[in-house]
């Protein structure tokens, strides 16, 4: 049964009590392995993480260059979500453990526009797609835009790997009552404060309790909102946010919040509500 559609298509394997990740065409069984051994070195270390499935094979190539693994079932407790104090603790140490993982150096440098990029392109051949080819311009434009501005941050955190989506919806709930890390898709090398701003971006666009988000900030120990970087991470998560979400757009309910979202932007609309679908 599908359970979730995005990065992955997440399927519960009925009777088995295992999770079915399966992953587009384009990602290397390299990439996978890389995100299993991480898994399976956190959960060594008492790390709350999703662990890949015991006793099976892992990892299978499928039909069409698409990866499927196998990762534990958890059941999820659908009356309680993840304070984001919670999250916040979760992602100090999480940095604290990564800086002691052995294979650092096997995953790649930071660099979300090359997924922006390669979404743009994707749209830009795909005969479903609904975009008008200025919408696309202007996408592309402003990561050009985004990614001049980056160069000029000055950077507060030390710099690691990180965990590159870090938001509550990566993180299941179990009913045991723990808080499991999932999706290790975008771990790279590259500056802490991006970990942060999914959470901080929440609070502008998907109006999240101010009280909440102090709590985040106190919890990681950084204010990022306070900081003279935050504007330029802010506006290349948005963009990230976007093009990830035009990826996936397989409904009409999708379609028009990328149109809305795409419309706030060029308007330069800081204060509009944006929808989760």
């Amino acid at each position: 049964m599908l359970i979730r559609f995005g990065t992955n298509a997440v399927f519960e394997v009925a009777g088995a009590n295992l999770a079915l990740r399966l992953r587009r065409p384009g990602t290397s069984p390299e990439e996978i392995v890389r995100q299993v051994d991480l898994a399976l070195w956190l959960a060594e270390k008492n790390f709350p993480v999703n662990r890949p499935a015991p006793g099976v094979d892992v990892l299978h190539e499928g039909l069409d260059g698409a990866t499927a693994s196998f990762w534990e079932w958890v059941d999820e407790d659908s009356q309680r979500h993840t304070r984001l104090a919670d999250l916040g603790q979760m992602l100090r140490d999480l940095h604290v453990q990564l800086d002691g993982y052995p294979e650092a150096d096997d995953f790649p440098l930071w660099n979300p526009f090359h997924e922006i990029e390669h979404r743009i392109r994707t749209a830009e051949r795909s005969p479903d797609n609904w975009l008008d080819p200025s919408q696309l311009n202007l996408l592309r434009r402003w990561t050009q835009e985004s990614s001049t501005g980056l160069a000029e941050v000055d950077w507060h955190l030390p710099t690691g790997l990180v965990h590159g989506d870090a938001h509550v919806g990566n993180v299941l709930t179990a009913k045991t009552g723990a808080n499991l890390l999932i999706d290790l898709d975008a771990v790279s090398e590259g500056h802490r404060e991006w970990d942060l701003v999914p959470t901080a971006v929440s609070r502008l666009r998907f109006r999240a309790d101010p009280a909440s988000i102090e709590d985040f900030t106190a919890a990681y120990g950084f204010d990022l909102l306070g900081w003279s970087g935050w504007p330029a991470l802010k506006r290349l998560r948005e963009l990230y946010m976007t093009s990830w979400l035009m990826s996936v757009a397989n409904s009409d309910a999708r379609q028009e919040e990328v149109e809305h979202r795409l419309q706030c932007l060029a308007e330069g609309d800081e204060q509009a509500t944006w929808h989760p679908v």
